[in-house]
């Protein structure tokens, strides 16, 4: 895939042929600092935060091009800018885990899912989602029923790391709170959740910004 708008072009046994893929080629044309109508300048420390942001699998071809268009005579070439052309390979930006896990403290099971999107906006933002549920470790209990899962919800804008980059976090937890000691030892289950033993609720949210100017 292609994130500059280039013409098809073949070199050597390799075609390269233009698709439109999810990298908005106007967000790293305004990365690397290129204005349509300035003089065309290269950042070598902005190219090599593209390329280190994982956004692509593979880039096989970054070089300008002179863009020439012919003269009122219909004859003569006018060289009339620079273009640059980017072929490259997407990595898929989506990603989709799971899995069920025992907890050691109560002993319930628990399942969760996780989905991951690494480049939403078209310029590397990520949106992260996990909802995690378990078991009620306490026996005949009514409370279970309205047991919410947990959720946290993170959206990261790194600005490819060259400042003014953030990220939100957000979460909602339910958590037992056991009335009695806990267990000293991790990996020994326990025993001391009990029907009366209370549901807290945490939720909030949390900005960071990264890599301030």
């Amino acid at each position: 895939q292609r994130s500059g708008n280039v013409s098809p072009q073949t070199r050597a046994n390799i075609t390269y042929v233009e698709t439109k893929g999810r990298t908005n080629p106007k967000v790293i044309a305004r990365i690397l600092g290129i204005k349509p109508g300035q003089p065309f300048c290269w950042s070598k420390e902005k190219w090599d935060a593209i390329v280190q942001s994982g956004l692509f699998s593979s880039i096989l071809q970054a070089s300008p091009a002179t863009v020439f268009q012919k003269g009122p005579s219909g004859n003569d070439a006018e060289e009339v800018g620079i273009q640059l052309n980017i072929a490259c390979v997407e990595r898929p930006p989506c990603r989709l885990e799971y899995g069920m896990s025992k907890n050691l403290y109560s002993g319930a099971w628990e399942g969760e899912v996780d989905l991951l999107h690494t480049n939403l906006l078209g310029a590397g933002q990520s949106l992260d989602l996990s909802i995690r549920k378990g078991g009620d470790a306490r026996r005949n209990t009514t409370a279970s029923p309205y047991w919410m899962p947990s959720v946290h919800l993170q959206y990261k804008d790194s600005k490819f790391g060259l400042g003014g980059g953030y990220e939100v976090d957000l979460f909602h937890d339910d958590l037992w709170v056991p009335s009695s000691s806990t267990p000293s030892d991790p990996g020994e289950s326990s025993s001391t959740l009990e029907n009366n033993d209370p549901l807290v609720t945490r939720q909030g949210g949390t900005v960071r910004w990264q890599n301030l100017p």
